[in-house]
């Protein structure tokens, strides 16, 4: 018959500074198979779970480190994550885009429709001015209702300064343009947040590569925006109307 283990318990009472009890674990051999003694290690598989699950609970179910996990299910995080760093990057690079056409022909619009030559340049201080002072404003906006209300409401006052501003020109009213520079300043106000919402939604391993892809979409803008200018400078006339006719979109 197999036998079973023999467990007794010495103590040493000689030795003052030893453990008042210590065990020891009998182990008979015989035809039965042999009991392992010491910790008993969880499997690989069990390992991977306790992983997965300690990240999942740490980042949310965001991101997946271990990638190389064919369980962890990464391929769909990773997608996500490169849709939303695009998707970021390209309103930034229209952003910029806009920023950068309005610099172009806001003074040169501003010259030919002003009554007075000297205010040749005030849709460009319409412009900066609507920005300074819409920058709190969108925080506050955004901290109350959220980043995607407040990048639509910044879209909807850059595509009312567009259609102000061709408006503006097709009348040839001075003030109007003003107003027209003035509302895509707001939309200025509200895209610089981008950068930010672009920290925010990505994971904790991925931020600084979407903040870098953030900024390298506004530096396309910086390449674009000239490029507009000049291409729909007369492309309609009165001159400049497409130009701001394409801010629109």
């Amino acid at each position: 018959m197999p036998t079973r283990p023999q467990v007794g318990v010495s103590r040493d009472s000689g030795d003052r500074s030893a453990p008042a009890a210590s065990l020891t674990v009998l182990t008979q051999t015989g035809p039965s198979t042999p009991q392992a003694t010491g910790p008993i290690r969880p499997s690989r598989t069990a390992m991977a779970r306790r992983t997965r699950n300690e990240l999942v609970s740490k980042y949310g179910g965001v991101t997946c480190v271990q990638r190389n996990d064919a369980n962890a299910g990464c391929g769909s995080i990773v997608a996500r994550n490169s849709s939303r760093e695009a998707s970021v990057a390209t309103c930034q690079a229209l952003l910029l885009t806009n920023g950068v056409t309005l610099v172009a022909i806001n003074a040169l619009a501003g010259y030919a429709l002003a009554p007075d030559k000297r205010l040749a340049t005030l849709p460009v201080v319409g412009y900066v001015l609507g920005s300074a002072v819409s920058t709190l404003p969108a925080s506050h906006f955004m901290r109350r209702h959220g980043r995607r209300a407040g990048f639509i409401l910044g879209a909807f006052s850059g595509m009312l300064g567009g259609a102000i501003g061709a408006l503006a020109i097709f009348l040839q009213s001075f003030w109007l343009l003003c107003a027209a520079t003035f509302c895509s300043g707001i939309y200025q106000a509200f895209g610089q947040y981008l950068r930010f919402a672009a920290a925010e939604v990505a994971p904790p391993d991925w931020k600084s590569r979407a903040i870098s892809l953030t900024l390298a979409g506004g530096i396309v803008g910086g390449f674009i925006g000239p490029a507009v200018g000049q291409v729909t400078r007369d492309l309609a006339q009165p001159q400049y109307l497409a130009s701001y006719a394409s801010l629109i979109g």
